[in-house]
Parts: C-alpha cells; structure tokens; sequence
C-alpha cells in the first residue's frame, strides 16, 4: 500500500521536517545524511562551526577509519596508539587547548561540535580526550608552567594523559564533605596526602592526577588541588572496577597513605581548588552533554540501518506513517538538545553570569534526553539491538554513564533550582 504525501504531512508533520525529502509514491531518505553534522546544520550556529573547519576536518579523519573505532568501541583495552596516531599527530587531541602550549584555541560553540562528532564515532576516545584536555588546561592556566612544560607538551598530544579526581566514597562530588586531606610539613616543604577518591576515569598510560583535597587555611578548612604523579610513594590505584559499558575507559578508585608530593605541586592558591576545578568543569559538562548526543545520534543511524531492510505489509517499514513518526520524534528531540547544547556554549563564550550553572542544567537534561533517545532507538530496532554486533549493550552502558560522569545529574537539578531560588 503506498502512503500518500497528504496522509503523511497531515499525521506527523514533525517527521517530515526531521527525515527530508518525501516523494509523491512513497518516502524515501538517505540514511547517510543522519548524524551530528546534520544536526549542527540545522542550527543558527552552523555557519560558526563551518567556518572554522575543526569538524569538517575531524569528520574526514574518522570516517575513514570508521570500522576500526567501531572494534575499539566494543572492546575492553583502550585504543592508546590508534588515539595518538588519529588524533595526536593531527593535533586534533589539543583542540581547546591554549596556543601557548601547543593546542589549539576553539570557542566553546566549536567545542561541543567537535565532541558531537567524536562521541558519534567513538565516545570512549571522546571521554578521555575531554577529561585530558580538561586537567591539561587547568594545569596550564594555574600550575607552575617551568615545571609542567613537559607534562604539558605531551599532554597535548595525548602522549602524556592527565585525569580528574574529585569523588570520594559516601561523598561523591560534595566538596564541603570531602575526607580527603592534604597536610604541609614545612621540614620536608612537602604536602601529604591521606584519603581515598572513587570512580575516577583513566586509562593505563594516563601519568598523574589533579586531585581536590582538604587544607587548613586562614578562612578555615577549605578544598585545594593538586597534581600527583602515578608513580608516587604512597599513592595506589585500584584495579578497574566491571560496568556494563565504556569498558577500555577505566573506572577506579585511589588511595592516598602518607603520600608526599613537592611545595610546588600544590595547583593555584590554597584553598581554591573548587573555584579553580569548577573553572575546567563548565567545559567538561559541555563535552559530556556533546559526546552524548554523537553517541544517541549513532543508534538513530543503527537502528534505521536496521528497519531499512525490512517489510511492513509489502512495502519498507519506514513507508508507514507510524515507523517514520517514530524516527522523526527521535531526530526531533536530538534536534532540540543540540540548540540547547550549543546555547549553553555560547553563554561561556561571551561570559554570562551564571553561566557555569546553567551548562549544570543542560548537562542534566541533555544527557537525560539522550539516554531516552538512544533507548528510543534500540527499542525500534526490536531484538536485532541486542546482538553485540549491532554495538547498541555496549554503546547502552555508555549512554547511561554520561548521566552520573562531570556530576550525577540528580545533584546538578537540585543544584540548578538552589541557584534559581537564590536569584528570585
């Protein structure tokens, strides 16, 4: 039965929008032109981010290697060579880095672009990118650059990656109750550290940590931050904790007995960790929020690929009105997270007050948005989504844990109406 233009447009005129072109004897769409540069084009940001090439570029880069990140993907061991080799060499690991240090300066709004289309192709490589690049600006921004400059320079290329450690047990992001304590001893001019930090994300090449710690200060007790080398006495790391997904991207804890570190480790001013932390964190919720809109995009364009080869009462399924009303509604809110997404980007690059807050707001809800998209679209699929071919179990557990990674996304609401209440 062919299913007319007038039925069509009449009954889901969103999909029509969302999925293009409809023909007079039957809808068709090619299913290549779905993914996050469709979405970054049906923004007002996208003469922005063409201008600017970073994706156009990027997209080129992965796409030719498209069934090689596909294995990465799925596997349990980090692709470490295959990153530097992609994006290292290409300097596509230093984007939003500052110049000074070998990166490459980018606007927020190009930020979130360019983790849209990495976490389409490969979230896992996405999340360590971001989290490196993360701790290399703040080390970059706040740390002793003499003594960095090394760290710094092959961080970058992601030679060197860096990683993040706030959480703690039975604590979780909240600074005001972190147990994690940092002590100076003005004999040995060194900083000791006692404590433990929990899920933290690293791969095994990743060379130190920025670790947010209780100091005693003037003002009180107050959180600072500081770098410590992997092979330090006294600090241990445990063995990778099992999850359902984002295998090859270790979640581990750290422990910290009596663990001395150098004067001059101590990053930024005493007790100014959080400001300084938080500083990095609005554009690593941007990257999460980013990355997992490229991750629910790339089920989308699973799960077509899919339905494509099946029938529906003698015709292709995505002929009927319900099926394609379906997909356009998946498309649509992907749409809408992408508007908000890019949004919040532009509020950090022209400095608007409240800024760091609101990026709070949209990791929440575009994570969430995502996580029911992506769930939207294995679900339409039908059982063909359970094969671990199809990568939706493990591309599943990575769309969940973007919602608790850069804060679980019940904290950052409740954390978000505080501020709101404030304000009124």
């Amino acid at each position: 039965m062919q299913v007319s233009k007038h039925i069509v447009t009449g009954l889901i005129k969103p999909a029509q929008r969302a999925l293009g072109k409809f023909q007079q004897n039957g809808i068709t769409r090619q299913l290549g032109t779905l993914s996050t540069q469709n979405l970054i084009e049906r923004t007002s940001s996208s003469q922005q981010i063409s201008q600017s090439g970073i994706v156009s570029g990027l997209q080129k880069i992965l796409e030719s290697q498209k069934e090689t990140l596909n294995k990465f993907e799925s596997g349990a061991v980090f692709p470490y060579e295959a990153t530097i080799e992609l994006l290292g060499s290409t300097g596509y690991t230093g984007v939003g880095l500052p110049e000074d240090i070998g990166g490459i300066p980018t606007s927020t709004v190009d930020y979130a672009a360019f983790h849209m289309t990495l976490g389409e192709y490969c979230p896992t490589i996405a999340v360590a990118v971001s989290i490196n690049k993360m701790c290399a600006e703040i080390l970059s921004k706040h740390g002793d650059k003499n003594l960095f400059s090394d760290i710094l320079e092959k961080a970058v290329t992601f030679e060197a990656p860096l990683s993040f450690a706030m959480t703690e047990p039975g604590v979780g992001t909240d600074a005001k109750n972190m147990k994690t304590t940092a002590s100076y001893n003005a004999d040995t001019k060194k900083w000791i550290l006692n404590g433990s930090k929990t899920f933290i994300s690293s791969i095994p090449q990743t060379v130190g940590w920025l670790v947010f710690a209780q100091t005693e200060t003037t003002e009180g007790h107050k959180v600072s931050l500081f770098y410590v080398p992997k092979d330090t006495k006294g600090f241990q790391i445990s063995k990778p904790s099992e999850k359902i997904g984002w295998k090859a991207l270790s979640s581990q804890d750290l422990f910290f007995d009596d663990c001395e570190i150098p004067k001059n480790h101590l990053i930024g001013s005493l007790g100014k960790g959080i400001n300084i932390g938080l500083s990095g964190l609005s554009r690593g919720r941007i990257a999460i929020s980013s990355q997992s809109i490229g991750n629910a995009t790339q089920a989308l364009q699973t799960s077509l690929q899919i339905i494509n080869d099946r029938q529906l009462k003698g015709s292709p399924m995505l002929n009927h009105p319900t099926i394609l009303s379906r997909y356009g509604n998946i498309y649509e809110r992907l749409l809408d997270s992408t508007i908000l997404l890019f949004e919040a980007a532009k509020q950090l690059d022209y400095g608007v007050l409240g800024a760091d807050d609101y990026t709070s707001y949209v990791k929440s809800k575009v994570t969430q948005e995502a996580w029911e998209c992506f769930s939207e679209a294995a679900d339409a699929a039908g059982g063909a989504a359970s094969f671990i071919d199809s990568g939706f179990p493990h591309r599943a557990g990575v769309a969940h844990i973007f919602k608790t990674v850069e804060g679980a996304n019940r904290g950052l609401d409740e954390r978000f109406r505080r501020q709101l209440i404030t304000n009124i």
